[in-house]
């Protein structure tokens, strides 16, 4: 069923969309020691497109695989905004980061793209 999803989402875009085992040592230490809380899962999936596709296509053939997935990761996110902050770094996560900012980046130097969080 998800593997359908995904060759449909293939064939609909231009797209560059490789899975990564997230097994091994990344299951090793605890969901809530990083903050990258998404350990328990046992593949990363990544989608892009690339020009002339915009982000609108993206979002259409994504959608029926987002019913499937859960999280993101900070390095693959296109869209910085509360909703993918909260996928992000959900939960204790997201307050602990957000801590972490007001403490060590007061001025929000690091945190411009995230200006709902500062």
């Amino acid at each position: 069923m998800f593997s359908t999803a995904v060759s449909r989402f293939q064939r609909n875009l231009q797209t560059n969309s490789p899975l990564r085992s997230l097994g091994g040592a990344v299951t090793d230490v605890p969901a809530d020691a990083t903050a990258f809380p998404h350990r328990r899962h046992g593949t990363l999936v990544i989608a892009s497109v690339f020009p002339p596709q915009r982000g609108a296509g993206l979002d259409a053939v994504w959608r029926p695989l987002a019913r499937r997935v859960e999280g993101a990761y900070l390095g693959f996110e296109s869209r910085p905004d509360t909703n993918a902050f909260d996928r992000i770094y959900p939960g204790v996560t997201g307050g602990r980061v957000t801590r972490l900012w007001k403490h060590y980046d007061p001025e929000g130097t690091f945190q411009a793209l995230w200006t709902s969080r500062s």
